[in-house]
């Protein structure tokens, strides 16, 4: 998404400074992953070396616009 909400705040395009990526093994490990992708990218794929079979994985995407503001989302998922 590269544009506001248009009845919240300002409406228009927004000017996205980078993309930030954090994964987490809900396995009591501590394994994390982070990474940050230039506005010009709009998918990442985690590499699946990374992840353990059968493991939670929580992950957030974070949007960060050139004048500070920044929106993020967050889910889970399991690779089976």
């Amino acid at each position: 998404m590269t544009t506001s909400h248009p009845d919240l705040g300002r409406a228009g395009p927004l000017n996205v400074e980078k993309y930030q990526v954090f994964a987490e093994l809900q396995d009591g490990s501590d394994s994390k992953f982070s990474l940050d992708l230039p506005p010009s990218q709009t998918h990442f794929r985690i590499p699946w070396e990374i992840l353990r079979h059968g493991q939670v994985v929580k992950y957030e995407i974070q949007v960060r616009d050139e004048n500070g503001n920044q929106t993020a989302i967050e889910s889970c998922f399991t690779r089976r």
